[in-house]
């Protein structure tokens, strides 16, 4: 979310150093490609956020599963140990 709020700042600052020069409607034809190519990137960059995002939960709930497979065996193999160690 921080990268596509400075990608947006940025957009922000190089279409004001543009239209200094430019006249005023070319100003706001520029400012509106560079609004909609923004929102376009937004969009983009929070899909990829969210598949990685979900890539990672698979990945921390599957740890997690093996995780707890390998306490349950490793309980089946030493009773004594848990029972000795709480």
């Amino acid at each position: 979310m921080r990268f596509s709020a400075l990608l947006f700042l940025a957009a922000l600052a190089w279409a004001l150093v543009c239209a200094q020069d430019a006249p005023s409607e070319t100003t706001e034809a520029a400012l509106e490609a560079v609004a909609e190519s923004l929102v376009s990137k937004g969009n983009l960059l929070a899909q990829q956020a969210k598949k990685r995002l979900s890539e990672r939960l698979e990945a921390v709930k599957h740890l997690h599963e093996s995780d707890v497979e390998f306490l349950q065996e490793l309980k089946k193999l030493s009773p004594l140990f848990f029972l000795s160690h709480g």
